[in-house]
């Protein structure tokens, strides 16, 4: 991965100033910039993180729908969505399905950030031509409106 600086790129963490103040370095995924590491020795950091890390995903894909049709929608799109709400349902490639509430639900990424299902639903969604309208619900962007947070490690519960 190449050292690059958030800046130059058109997205970046929201906390990606107190990331540099720490030493991180950066590289780019998805179009953005993502803290690798801390410059300092793998092992070391590895081990640092095997008791607690916290990571920004926040420059990871993600998006959301929301309303009336949007379960059945996203179903027909391959989907896997079951009916309880506050849950998140992994799919097929590593990306997860939250269900925040009976007609709302938030996509995210796979680790790896490839983008390429967050894509695939944005892309298909549209209103159809027909009338009356087939209820499919509506996008709620997310990418640059929440932080994406992961704690992990031996004290992650604690924490």
């Amino acid at each position: 991965m190449t050292d690059i600086e958030p800046d130059a790129q058109l997205r970046r963490s929201f906390v990606y100033r107190k990331l540099q103040d720490l030493g991180a370095r950066f590289a780019p995924l998805n179009g953005g910039a993502v803290a690798i590491d801390f410059g300092e020795d793998f092992e070391d950091e590895a081990r640092l993180a095997r008791r607690l890390a916290i990571t920004d995903l926040s420059p990871l894909p993600r998006t959301g729908f929301k309303g009336a049709g949007t379960i059945e929608w996203l179903q027909s799109q391959d989907v896997t969505i079951w009916p309880d709400s506050n849950k998140g349902y992994r799919q097929a490639g590593g990306e997860t399905a939250l269900r925040l509430a009976p007609s709302e639900i938030l996509l995210i990424d796979s680790l790896s950030g490839g983008g390429g299902f967050i894509n695939k639903l944005n892309a298909a969604w549209a209103w159809s031509q027909e009338r009356p309208r087939k209820a499919i619900g509506y996008p709620m962007p997310r990418a640059d409106s929440h932080c994406w947070f992961a704690i992990s490690g031996q004290y992650a519960d604690l924490m």
